[in-house]
């Protein structure tokens, strides 16, 4: 199962996209498509039970063999989820002894990253070591989000520039409609809380990375689209289409499509 925004891989319990942060909207629907197996199962074997005290044993013998097919199915699929859990959880805990045993040195480094403004490598060290699922780096929620809105429209731009390996299905219209979404979402999943004085991220230090990383990113849009100022500052308060669609003219412009 692939993220619907970013392309990368997703789990069947996934609720959110470990790539890029954005809700898996086949999670409620997987959840609930397991709990009627379930369910049905249950109602299976509370049928077999009643049609067993009155039916001839040939009766019972087939009622027994619809749900022996039925629990060695579910045992199957069990089995499978099973083997995906099972290297996901040893993966995971291999990662976390690493994190755990290296974690000054990757403390050092974050906050290096964090102060040199490196939005990127925050990015790719947050992946490497999953630090968004660490409870040791809570505090850091909103720089590890802002840093993937950051790389999402930095890959988006340069998909627009030279193509992307993998995405020969997608035109520059719809990289420009991610652009302008993940624009959007920043001040959405980010950036509100900077701007509440009671808000704790201040007691933290990081608003003022999140402050700078929303204005490279608005930089790096008006570069790479040739944005008037106005224009990059007005962006933040424009509805998606419009937003995109502004985006997209200008693209055709500077990067036409072969």
């Amino acid at each position: 199962m692939k993220c619907k925004f970013c392309g990368s891989n997703l789990g069947i319990e996934d609720e959110f996209c470990p790539h890029c942060g954005k809700p898996n909207d086949q999670f409620e629907g997987n959840r609930r498509e397991m709990k009627e197996y379930k369910k049905e199962l249950e109602d299976t074997k509370k049928e077999a039970k009643a049609s067993s005290k009155k039916n001839s044993r040939l009766g019972r013998i087939i009622v027994i063999g619809v749900l022996a097919s039925i629990i060695i199915a579910m045992l199957i699929g069990i089995h499978n989820y099973s083997d995906f859990d099972i290297r996901e959880r040893n993966k995971n805990k291999r990662i976390d002894d690493y994190v755990s045993a290296h974690k000054d040195e990757i403390d050092a480094t974050l906050t290096k990253l964090e102060d040199d403004r490196d939005y990127l490598a925050i990015d790719y060290l947050v992946l490497n070591y999953r630090l968004r699922s660490n409870s040791d780096y809570s505090e850091y929620n909103k720089v590890f989000t802002s840093s993937i809105m950051y790389r999402a429209v930095h890959d988006d731009i340069l998909n627009i520039m030279d193509g992307f390996d993998g995405y020969d299905a997608k035109k520059d219209k719809d990289w420009c409609d991610n652009i302008a979404m993940y624009l959007l979402d920043y001040d959405v999943y980010v950036q509100p809380e900077y701007f509440d004085p009671n808000s704790s991220i201040h007691a933290t230090g990081h608003a003022a990375y999140i402050k700078d990383c929303r204005m490279a990113i608005q930089d790096m849009v008006q570069v790479y689209f040739d944005l008037t100022n106005d224009q990059a500052h007005d962006m933040w308060l424009m509805n998606k289409e419009d937003l995109s669609e502004m985006l997209y003219s200008k693209c055709m412009d500077l990067y036409p499509e072969e």
